[in-house]
């Protein structure tokens, strides 16, 4: 994919009648070329379902912060076994290379995440149902983006019925 003419912010100081003042210009200033492939494959027997996803990256552009904007690498893992009695477990993993987003001064080293998912499925009403225990981010807190969208644990529960 070839982006030109970039929106992008530059800030500039100024001085007047003593006091100091910072503006934004907003302008077409950048141009990058972005490359990459996105593949994933899939395994299925029984009960149990395997999943690996990957996508890659490349970015020339006319400046390196364009280039850091986004991560290289993003993997993905999901694993699910359905057990006896309308029970199914998933587990799945995340990794996210390390960037440097747009506008945002962090650098962000890459992170992990880890999922989980306990279901139960069952009549109610006539109706197909669904109740689920969600664990997200097993792994603990990661930052998102910037230092200030830290992102933490989650435990959730998910009901589903039809009517």
């Amino acid at each position: 994919e070839h982006i030109s003419d970039i929106i992008d912010i530059h800030t500039l100081h100024t001085t007047i009648l003593g006091n100091d003042w910072s503006y934004r210009v907003y302008g077409n200033y950048g141009r990058a070329d972005v490359t990459g492939i996105e593949t994933q494959a899939g395994w299925r027997t029984g009960n149990a379902r395997l999943w690996l996803t990957h996508a890659y990256r490349h970015t020339t552009a006319s400046d390196p912060e364009y280039v850091e904007a986004t991560p290289s690498h993003i993997y993905g893992l999901l694993g699910s076994y359905k057990f006896p009695a309308k029970v199914e477990t998933s587990i799945s993993f995340y990794h996210v290379g390390p960037m440097k987003p747009m506008l945002v001064s962090d650098f962000l080293n890459g992170h992990n995440r880890i999922d989980l998912r306990v279901a139960k499925q069952f009549k109610f009403a006539g109706s197909n149902s669904e109740i689920a225990l969600v664990t997200q981010n097993v792994t603990g807190t990661y930052l998102d983006y910037n230092a200030s969208n830290k992102i933490e644990r989650r435990v959730f529960m998910t009901l589903r019925t039809g009517f």
